[in-house]
């Protein structure tokens, strides 16, 4: 009876085009999928210490980047931010302020201070 002997072979091995693309666009959209799990969606209001109503034109930054938006009439936000980074808020008249978000934030409320002002006794 004669055995049968496995060899290793290179011709096994190559690839053909289409299946080298597949393999390609496969690895390529795992990678996609997991710089997607970093980032989180941040929702939030912004409004008044003073009268609790909401603030409208509130420059909301992730800090040390452009990435940034504007709050609407209601004083909501939404930014999409890496996981740890720091959200910086900053509105005229009042102190500015930071928060960082951790990986179950989704919903921010931030409660502005209005700045002291220096004419007031």
């Amino acid at each position: 009876m004669k055995e049968k002997c496995w060899t290793f072979s290179l011709r096994r091995l190559i690839l053909k085009p289409t299946q080298t693309l597949i393999i390609a666009a496969i690895l390529l959209f795992n990678c996609f999928s997991i710089m997607a799990q970093t980032s989180v969606k941040v929702k939030g209001v912004v409004t008044s210490e003073a009268d609790g109503f909401p603030l409208t034109g509130v420059n909301v930054v992730q800090k040390g980047s452009t990435n940034g938006v504007v709050t609407d009439l209601d004083g909501n936000f939404e930014l999409t931010v890496p996981v740890g980074s720091v959200i910086e808020v900053s509105y005229i008249g009042f102190i500015p302020q930071t928060q960082q978000v951790t990986g179950g934030a989704s919903r921010i409320t931030l409660i502005y201070v209005k700045t002291p002002s220096p004419w007031t006794k």
